[in-house]
């Protein structure tokens, strides 16, 4: 088992955050790549691989491992993933359909943040008198 002290899961949010600063995971690729990265045209490959690598690199047992394997190949059907790592290719081949990734992402966010109900005050939700 590892322990992560608890400063180390402090979130630092501020406007030059890279992933303020960089909006599209591409953006955020070619910002983090060295020119030397294999997956830089592809951060949603990567970070597949990079889950699969964590995997095998984690003490874990063998059916424990096995289980950890089956649930990284199940996420690439769930959540559009499957979509995201099609996205990479489409990328690679023309470097310009980014944007059509980055627009479709904020039109959904807009959409999603729409319909989700409205937050009800404190001390109004379930279960308060």
């Amino acid at each position: 088992m590892h322990i992560v002290r608890d400063d180390l899961m402090l979130i630092r949010d501020h406007p030059q955050r890279s992933i303020k600063a960089l909006p599209s995971i591409y953006l955020r690729a070619q910002w983090f790549d060295s020119g030397k990265g294999r997956f830089a045209f592809m951060p949603h490959w990567r970070l597949l691989l990079e889950y699969w690598r964590a995997v095998r690199r984690s003490p874990l047992t063998g059916v424990t491992r096995l289980r950890a394997r089956v649930c990284v190949g199940r996420s690439v059907f769930a959540c559009w993933t499957w979509a995201r790592l099609l996205m990479d290719f489409l990328v690679a081949i023309e470097p310009r359909t980014w944007v059509v990734h980055h627009n479709a992402q904020q039109w959904y966010r807009a959409v999603r943040n729409w319909l989700r109900p409205p937050a009800l005050p404190h001390g109004h939700g379930k279960g308060s008198q």
